[in-house]
């Protein structure tokens, strides 16, 4: 009977108690994120990820950092001050001039458009690019303010990137999308 209890009590010792496994096998499937907040929105990147300064045409490029991210994998924001005022339409179009621009062999198609409502209530339009497969190598959405300003948020999946960097980069963005606050 003592070897079994103290058999019990070692196993206990060494796995820890179930909750402690439970948070630790929790904390692992759900990735830490850190709020950025800059003079023309909030939102929040998965931590480990690096934020670059603004351009003069307000685009942030949002890298992760670290080995274990999928290669080339890439998020980014841009803002508009005033100029969501335009419709969903041009906003769409104007977009759509910039992004396909830097595919010469004009190989990603855009999905049409949706409008839709963010979790913190602005007013969004979204769409997607796909490769000649069918495949989504990019998502965009655009947040809009009731004063004008605008906040454009894309993520960009690399081509070789495995089905569960895939979906873990797709949470990610997902989770700044939900948690942006244009100012």
């Amino acid at each position: 009977m003592f070897t079994i209890v103290t058999g019990l009590a070692a196993s206990l010792l060494l796995a820890g108690p179930a909750d402690d496994r439970k948070n630790q096998a929790a904390s692992e499937r759900k990735p830490a994120f850190r709020t950025v907040d800059t003079r023309s929105f909030t939102l929040q990147v998965p931590s480990g990820w690096n934020v670059s300064d603004e351009t003069p045409w307000g685009s942030r490029e949002i890298r992760p950092d670290g080995a274990d991210s999928a290669e080339g994998a890439s998020m980014s924001s841009m803002t508009g001050p005033g100029l969501g005022r335009q419709s969903w339409q041009r906003l769409y179009e104007t977009s759509l001039y910039f992004i396909t621009r830097y595919d010469r062999e004009r190989k990603m198609k855009a999905t049409p458009y949706t409008i839709g409502k963010s979790k913190q209530g602005f007013e969004t339009c979204s769409w997607d690019m796909k490769d000649e497969e069918d495949r989504v190598l990019q998502r965009h959405v655009i947040l809009k303010h009731e004063n004008g300003n605008i906040l454009a948020l894309s993520v960009k999946f690399p081509k070789a990137v495995s089905s569960a960097d895939r979906a873990k980069l797709d949470r990610s963005f997902r989770h700044m999308l939900d948690t942006a606050v244009v100012k």
